[in-house]
């Protein structure tokens, strides 16, 4: 399908308060969820504008308003225009639930996409019900967010832990290595990844040897790195500016050449592969929700529209974005509605066309079924990019419905 770059309903005009909102030119601010007839659907972007995570989150908004510009050009979504009003999550759950409630309350903003963790999207998924909205989860992969702690208001359009571990099983499958060490983030996300690549490692026959952690936010892994010894294979379950700065480090302190390999679980992120432009990152691999090499004709022409439209390929955080807006509109359409609970029963087992090809989302239990992909850092035009690989159809990776996942209307 053919994607154009349009315009965000003409001109963004941008208020700088306590949180800073995006809207249309000329729209109100207040009210509630804009059930009448003709009422713009509102969008709450609560991205992180500050913190570790401020690349992926400028990233992430960058997605979201190439989106909707291109839907306001067309002429909305289900005959009604789109207005975003957007905020800081601070990279903590707590400023992702303070900035929600402020879009939601007070600008009457009840779809709410942007936030990059786990933990800052269950805090707000907790809070869905009571204030009476619906979220796209788009960059979190916690397994609970759809086992445990579903939300029949929360919908998840990237892959879950098992999904991505799946990924790199495949792969490990066809690249036998021995002796692996993990560094990863510490914090759930960050220590699940160690958790399933250790026993990835293990059902292949091998072994892990050193299993680091390092807090969000750390600048300085010179501790974490001079336990690094080499072996087989080096696993990073990083991202944000954290991964920049190991990486960085890590380059420096001639790491990497001490292991045959290194894998990454979303570390190598375009915005890290902007930063870290040594070319010896090539060669390394890592599996992601999406990339822009990703080799379909929707995922390609996505990128030809957003490249023509800002003058630079998106990032795979922008696609995520876009992705999530995908599913949003795709529900939006179908439930010929903008009340949330109308559009999340709408979501539920729909099948529609995005930038993975057509996809479905799993009415059991809120998660997208859709392809995950193994990619390569390559040198590409004098730059470092991750060129996808392989390609594992859900029917590989997405694991059956989690029994403790409970969906209340």
């Amino acid at each position: 399908m053919r994607r154009t770059a349009l315009r965000l309903c003409g001109v963004l005009c941008a208020g700088v308060v306590a949180v800073t909102v995006s809207a249309c030119a000329g729209s109100a601010a207040g009210g509630g969820g804009g059930a009448a007839e003709g009422d713009p659907i509102k969008i709450a972007l609560v991205f992180d504008a500050s913190g570790p995570n401020a690349a992926l989150g400028a990233s992430q908004k960058a997605g979201v308003e190439f989106a909707v510009a291109e839907a306001n050009e067309k002429g909305g979504v289900a005959g009604r225009k789109i207005e975003v009003y957007s905020a800081d999550a601070q990279s903590t759950p707590d400023g992702a639930v303070a900035a929600a409630q402020q879009l939601v309350q007070r600008d009457g903003a009840k779809f709410i996409i942007g936030m990059v963790t786990s933990p800052a999207t269950l805090a707000i998924s907790q809070r869905l019900e009571s204030w009476d909205a619906l979220a796209i989860a788009d960059q979190a992969q916690l397994n609970d967010l759809t086992g445990k702690n579903c939300n029949a208001r929360l919908f998840r359009t990237t892959q879950n832990d098992t999904m991505s571990f799946a990924a790199i099983g495949r792969w490990l499958k066809d690249n036998p290595l021995s002796t692996w060490d993990t560094m990863s983030q510490d914090y759930s996300w960050g220590r699940n990844s160690a958790a399933a690549m250790q026993q990835g490692v293990q059902a292949q026959g091998g072994s892990v040897g050193k299993a680091l952690f390092a807090p969000i936010g750390t600048s300085d892994f010179a501790a974490n790195l001079s336990q690094l010894a080499g072996g087989d294979g080096l696993f990073v379950s990083s991202n944000g500016s954290d991964a920049v700065n190991f990486f960085k480090q890590g380059l420096d302190f001639g790491t990497f050449t001490k292991y045959k390999t290194v894998v990454g679980n979303t570390a190598f992120s375009s915005a890290t592969l902007d930063a870290v432009t040594d070319p010896r990152l090539a060669g390394m691999w890592n599996q992601n929700t999406w990339a822009p090499g990703v080799d379909n004709p929707e995922s390609k022409a996505f990128v030809e529209a957003y490249t023509n439209k800002t003058g630079k390929a998106p990032t795979d955080v922008a696609g995520f974005a876009y992705l999530g807006m995908q599913t949003l509109f795709a529900g939006i359409e179908k439930a010929q509605s903008i009340d949330p609970k109308t559009v999340a029963k709408g979501l539920e087992g729909l099948e529609f066309d995005s930038i993975k090809g057509k996809v479905t989302m799993r009415a059991a239990d809120h998660q997208l079924e859709a392809p995950v992909y193994m990619g390569q850092v390559e040198q590409v035009d004098g730059k470092n990019r991750l060129v996808e690989k392989f390609t594992y159809p859900a029917s590989e990776t997405l694991p059956p419905p989690d029994g403790s996942c409970t969906l209340t209307p």
